[in-house]
């Protein structure tokens, strides 16, 4: 009786103590349902696992997010989210959110910034200033994509 205790006392300890932004789909491998990347690139894209076993989802489905940003001297700063159905990227796939957020900084200043945060869409866009002045520009671009069982992606992006 008393190891019966002890084995449900460290179960119950196990359960509480477990993350709670993981998602298990087996025993081997444990998937985050929200992935951060902070890498400082212009431009990423990234497939997210499917997170609901009890698929209702098209076992061919495998979104594929892009994420983008951009500075120049002609058009300012510019952030883009978008999401298709595969890597090919010929067909948009609309998805819970999507979100595209530019800040727009000059020798070392924060000049501004501008976001979009849409739902139910497969693009989002956002553009400040209408050139660079400074030869010192940086435009740091914040992204988010969200879709029902699927993990979440936030990721940021740089350009010079």
């Amino acid at each position: 009786m008393k190891k019966r205790k002890v084995v449900t006392l460290l179960l119950g300890s196990a359960i509480l103590l477990s993350p709670t932004n993981v998602f298990a789909l087996s025993t081997d491998q444990i998937i985050p349902l929200v992935v951060f990347d902070t890498a400082q690139l212009q431009e990423k894209s990234f497939e997210p696992a499917n997170t609901n076993t009890g698929a209702k989802l098209s076992a061919a489905l495998t979104p594929h997010w892009t994420a983008k940003t951009t500075v120049t001297y002609n058009s300012g700063a510019t952030s883009v989210s978008d999401s298709f159905t595969d890597s090919s990227k010929r067909t948009r796939l609309t998805i819970d959110r999507i979100y595209a957020k530019v800040k727009l900084y000059e020798d070392g200043g924060h000049i501004g910034s501008a976001e979009d945060d849409q739902s139910n869409l497969s693009h989002a866009g956002a553009q400040f200033g209408s050139g660079a002045s400074a030869s010192n520009t940086e435009a740091y671009g914040a992204h988010k994509f969200e879709h029902a069982g699927f993990q979440s992606w936030y990721p940021e992006t740089f350009d010079t």
